[in-house]
C-alpha cells in the first residue's frame, strides 16, 4: 500500500508584482528565511489579481464556513445545502 506525504503550501499572503516580459505579471511570496516563492508570467493582470485575492483569502473562509455550521440549526438550511457545504469543504481542504 502506498503513502503519499504532504507538503505544507507556501504561507500567505501572496502578491502580485510586474513581470519580466511584457503584459506578464508575477505571483510571489517573500518567505521570512529569504527564499521567494514565485508563478511566473501571468498574462493578465485580472488573473493575477484573482488567483492571490482566492489564496489569500482560503483559510479564512473555510474557517468562516465551519463556524456558521456550529451556530445554525441544519433543519433549517435549504434542502441539499449541507451536502454542497460539505463538498466544498472537502474540495477546499483536498481530502
Amino acid at each position: 500500500m502506498k503513502t503519499e506525504t504532504k507538503t505544507a503550501h507556501t504561507p500567505t499572503p501572496w502578491k502580485v508584482i510586474k513581470g519580466d516580459r511584457e503584459h506578464a505579471f508575477n505571483i510571489v511570496h517573500d518567505s521570512k528565511n529569504g527564499g521567494t516563492a514565485v508563478v511566473r508570467d501571468v498574462l493578465k493582470e485580472a488573473n493575477a489579481v484573482f488567483i492571490v485575492r482566492a489564496v489569500n483569502s482560503h483559510d479564512n473562509l473555510i474557517n468562516a464556513i465551519k463556524l456558521l455550521l456550529e451556530c445554525v440549526d441544519a433543519s433549517q438550511l435549504p434542502e441539499g445545502a449541507l451536502k454542497a457545504i460539505a463538498e466544498v469543504l472537502d474540495l477546499a481542504e483536498d481530502k
